[in-house]
This record gives structure tokens, C-alpha cells and sequence, in this order.
């Protein structure tokens, strides 16, 4: 898997430092909005996700349907909002110390 870095970026973040990914969209086959936040418990490089090829720890991920009320703004504002979340570092110290919920 290739994946083209941004170098200015990279050269910017500390040694370690990982990504998280927020996924925002519309589908046609939901008829509720779900959003889920996935704690991996490995770190892995997740291709293309990421501007720069550092590991990924949490994927963010909202999805709503196309002809409900709620708008893609309406969910990018949620990505943001948990953006901001994850870039602060006593949640993120909460967030990794929690036990891992295991769904089989």
C-alpha cells in the first residue's frame, strides 16, 4: 500500500504522535443516523486516510440517511466536535486507559 506523505506536516509532529480518522456521510439504506467512535487497539497505517503515513488509533465514523433532515454540514460539525475532543490530551489519557469493548 502506497501512501504519499505530506513531509512539511510530517517534520511538524512528535516522534509517536498518532492520527485519527473522522468519517462523515450520507447513505441512502439508513433510516436512523449512527455514529460510532472505534478505539483500535493497535495502531496501523490505514492508507490513504491520513494526509501523512502515521498510524491511526481512532476512527470516527457518522453516517445519516439522504432524505432525513440532517445535512452533511450537520455531521462535518459533529467530526469536528470530535476532532476537538480527540486532540485534547486528558480525554485521549481517559479514552486509552478505558477497557476495550470487544464486539464478535
Amino acid at each position: 500500500m502506497h501512501v504519499q506523505s505530506n513531509k512539511r506536516l510530517e517534520k511538524k509532529l512528535p516522534k509517536g504522535a498518532e492520527a485519527a480518522s473522522i468519517l462523515v456521510g450520507q447513505v441512502a439504506f439508513l433510516k436512523e443516523p449512527i455514529m460510532a467512535l472505534y478505539r483500535l487497539s493497535n495502531a496501523k497505517v490505514m492508507g490513504d486516510w491520513c494526509e501523512i503515513a502515521t498510524e491511526t488509533r481512532f476512527v470516527f465514523l457518522a453516517l445519516s440517511p439522504k432524505a432525513r433532515g440532517s445535512t452533511v454540514w450537520e455531521l462535518s460539525e459533529r467530526g469536528r466536535a470530535v476532532a476537538v475532543l480527540l486532540g485534547d490530551k486528558v480525554i485521549i489519557i481517559n479514552i486509552i486507559h478505558r477497557p476495550l469493548v470487544v464486539y464478535n
